[in-house]
């Protein structure tokens, strides 16, 4: 029989439980609900040794719809990302047209917002910029994060 307290912390709706184990509100992948995982070595690897989970691709994707505009945006994951796009697309017809890896995607990606709209128009995370010049910058994002 649980304690009264053990029961009530098995049912708190803010606290993070995968595959039955009981996930700390410090830690930093700290997100409220029950998960279920096939593979608890990958699990561990992320919630023990602490995966960097900044690490990912920065991508400049397009539709043809509108050919000027291009979307600069981070992922872990591209070809999930792409299919993300196309859900909302009927001619499925999104591409992404280059990417570069990144040690850290969201700080390579606010850069690259930040340079574009310097001198680009701007719609949240959409600039109307050519191909090659979105590609070249960040082309220069990359050599500037490995050099």
């Amino acid at each position: 029989m649980p304690f009264k307290g053990e029961q009530k912390d098995k049912h708190n709706s803010q606290r993070m439980w995968v595959d039955g184990k009981y996930i700390s509100f410090s830690h930093p992948l700290h997100k409220a609900g029950r998960y279920f995982l096939e593979d608890g070595d990958i699990l561990n690897a992320v919630l023990n040794v602490g995966l960097k989970l900044e690490e990912g691709y920065v991508y400049i994707i397009q539709n043809p719809a509108w050919p000027d505009w291009k979307k600069i945006g981070m992922t872990d994951d591209l070809d999930k990302r792409l299919k993300q796009y196309q859900t909302s697309a009927p001619m499925r017809d999104y591409e992404i047209i280059h990417s570069i890896s990144c040690k850290d995607k969201a700080k390579v990606e606010k850069e690259a917002h930040r340079l574009v709209a310097v001198s680009h128009d701007r719609l949240g995370e959409w600039f109307k910029i050519s191909q090659g010049t979105a590609c070249v910058l960040l082309n220069s994002l990359k050599e500037n994060q490995d050099g």
